[in-house]
């Protein structure tokens, strides 16, 4: 008699342990050797995820299921932060996508979750009290990683990593609904005071900001507000978070405390770094600072973006030397590793007074932190980038808006194009620098003679001030316009100054090998003045031209009338003595011609680098027309971009409300 086959019921039954099976193993194995998206199991974890959450029937085991698999986006990106550092360019490239695309996933996942829940408490439904509390301890655990996260992540991923920090403090909001938590504790009622003893908010705005019937919800949505505007510091957002953070994870506070504080204190100086206020708009600062009494509002005015974090550094600096002694700064991104080094003396600091300490700190920055295109580019970059993930009100210090950013950034842009301009003059100063200390190498010889020692030692205190007028060049400095016809016309005296004085010697009772040597000199002398006639006609074209000369190119030809002013002199001291030692020894004669020789050499050599400083300005010139009207289309199709971001938003929010409902609908009449 042949076998009976198996039961459907048993069948299926068993189907299921199969598929049960697979799963535990697809997930359990990955899990226990992969930890970082870069390991060769990776791929298989996120499927053996994928099957788990697809199988399990049960909508809230669903949802708690993506929840520890969105924690787990957050872990991973933080392994992969934390051992970029060292790889090369090509692979930290790569694993800075990874990371912004694993904090999106976290996104996803705890945005759903949280719209769920929230819909939940809305209804009325009162969720287990024990396990919710469990719930709310690993998600603050989370916020404070993804705060790690934000001092070790690299530029490219700091706006994913604020949003996250905004889905974050949502959904732990949400869960403080649901566990009847009272919107503002007096733990938070405590750090918002703080604020008014800063000056950075009035009592009569605090109460109003924690009074009322509100949710926590609703409350983080208005403290979300008054950042967004500009009133509050974005730490403000943290602040409410302190006592959550105190009670599930009490030794971790103090770093999170420090970590909070030092970031907003280098957003500050980097404020402070970056722009520079105008003279009126330093005026009205300093009056208002002058009025300033802690724990006294202080009338911001139009100078908010200057003054309020001018007065949330007063607040912070006296914390700032022992919050650096709760930060581990191994791991930082280069950035904020470079504040912490710059700010570290300040743990040794006597002083007391925050406005000393606050001195102290941004002198430092003055000192160790370098104002270039780097710099500047960075900052530009991580603040459009929080733009589009619209989350900028997290990277600015108080007293910035997104409009405002929206409204300066071309003229940002041109910040960085100046200052990319200053440093190619810089260079070209260092290398005509360079170039002179090696022409004026045989000024160091000592001669016997005190007449050609003298004009050794005024020769060589002529090339110095030279050198001093080069490095002027990169000041920026604006002259007339006229400056060229001047130089030209001081070019011309000189070398008729110079042919006449030649024309002496040759005439004078001087040996012949001196005639020859005067003919010599007169030639090359003449040929580097014309060169640099020659040069000066092709900038007074240029200048007739061009009214609106940058002040770069100005302070040059400011610089370049000096210098040859000083040449005439030089040269007609060099003459002079020439003359005076004509009747010494051949050997004699011999020296001081070969000096003549080297400051012509000098003044040719000084008039090609300048010329070619000059040139490299018709490169500005030519491209400014294009750099404005690359930078306005830029502004309209950010606009466009936010725009579209608004209802992009919108739209999918709509939509995952309606697929919660069609879902929610489609269970019920499956009950």
């Amino acid at each position: 008699m042949s076998a009976l086959p198996p039961k459907p019921r048993y069948r299926r039954r068993r189907i299921f342990w199969l598929i049960l099976l697979a799963a535990v193993l697809l997930i359990g194995i990955p899990t226990a050797f992969a930890a970082a998206p870069t390991m060769p199991w990776y791929p298989v974890q996120r499927l053996g995820e994928n099957m788990t959450t697809a199988l399990v029937p049960v909508p809230k085991v669903k949802q708690g299921l993506q929840a520890v698999f969105a924690a787990r986006r957050v872990r991973e990106a933080k392994v992969l932060a934390q051992g970029m550092r060292g790889q090369p360019l090509k692979v930290q490239e790569r694993e800075e996508k990874m990371i912004g695309t694993l904090l999106d996933d976290y996104n996803r996942a705890f945005q759903e979750i949280t719209i769920s829940l929230g819909q939940q408490v809305d209804r009325g439904d009162k969720p287990p009290t024990g396990l919710f509390t469990t719930i709310e301890n690993a998600s603050t655990h989370l916020y404070l990683q993804l705060e790690d996260l934000r001092m070790i992540a690299p530029s490219a991923a700091q706006a994913s990593v604020l949003q996250a920090q905004e889905t974050a403090q949502g959904n732990l909001a949400t869960l403080a609904d649901a566990l009847d938590h009272p919107p503002v504790s007096s733990d938070d009622a405590k750090e918002l005071t703080s604020l008014v003893a800063a000056g950075l908010l009035s009592k009569d705005d605090l109460t109003k900001l924690i009074s009322g019937d509100q949710s926590n919800r609703e409350f983080l949505a208005s403290l979300r507000t008054a950042v967004k505007n500009g009133t509050l510091p974005s730490n403000a957002l943290a602040m409410i978070e302190y006592g959550q953070v105190a009670h599930y994870a009490s030794g971790s506070i103090a770093r999170f405390r420090a970590e909070v504080d030092f970031d907003e204190m280098r957003k500050i100086a980097l404020l402070i770094k970056a722009l520079t206020p105008t003279g009126a708009e330093k005026k009205s600062i300093e009056a208002a600072l002058a009025k300033y009494v802690p724990g006294q509002p202080v009338a911001v005015g139009d100078q908010g973006q200057f003054l309020r974090p001018i007065l949330l550094g007063f607040s912070l600096a006296p914390r700032l030397p022992a919050d650096l002694t709760h930060l581990d700064p191994v791991s930082f991104e280069p950035g904020r590793k470079l504040f912490y080094e710059t700010w570290k003396p300040l743990t040794t600091s006597k002083a007391t007074d925050a406005k000393t300490l606050y001195s102290q700190a941004l002198s430092l920055v003055d000192q160790n932190v370098a104002r270039n295109t780097d710099l500047l580019e960075q900052i530009e970059f991580e603040v459009l980038n929080a733009l589009r993930h619209d989350v900028v009100y997290a990277a600015l210090p108080p007293g910035w808006t997104q409009e405002q950013v929206i409204k300066i950034q071309p003229a940002f842009k041109q910040l960085i194009t100046d200052a990319r301009t200053a440093e190619t003059l810089q260079k070209q100063t260092a290398a005509t620098t360079t170039s002179l200390i090696g022409m004026t190498a045989p000024l160091a010889v000592t001669l016997s003679n005190k007449q050609v020692e003298a004009l050794r030692q005024e020769t060589k205190s002529a090339m110095a001030d030279m050198k001093k007028q080069l490095t002027a060049l990169s000041m920026g400095v604006a002259v007339p316009n006229d400056t060229v016809t001047t130089i030209n016309k001081k070019l011309d005296d000189l070398n008729t100054h110079v042919d006449q004085s030649l024309q002496g010697m040759t005439t004078s009772a001087a040996p012949a090998t001196l005639t020859q040597e005067v003919a010599e000199l007169r030639a090359s002398l003449k040929q580097a003045l014309d060169a640099a006639h020659t040069a000066m006609s092709d900038v007074q074209q240029q200048v007739a031209t061009n009214v609106g000369i940058s002040g770069a190119l100005k302070q040059a030809l400011t610089d370049l009338s000096t210098a040859h002013d000083q040449t005439r002199t030089e040269l007609s001291r060099h003459v002079t003595a020439l003359t005076q030692a004509s009747g010494a020894t051949a050997k004699m004669q011999q020296t001081v011609t070969d000096i003549m020789a080297d400051s012509g050499k000098n003044v040719a050599a000084l008039s090609s680098q300048i010329t070619d400083a000059l040139k490299s300005q018709a490169t500005l010139k030519a491209s400014l027309s294009q750099s404005i009207q690359d930078q306005a289309d830029h502004a309209a199709e950010l606009k466009a971009q936010l725009e579209l971001s608004d209802a992009a938003r919108q739209a999918l929010k709509d939509e995952v409300v309606s697929t919660i409902s069609t879902v929610k609908t489609a269970q019920d009449a499956v009950v």
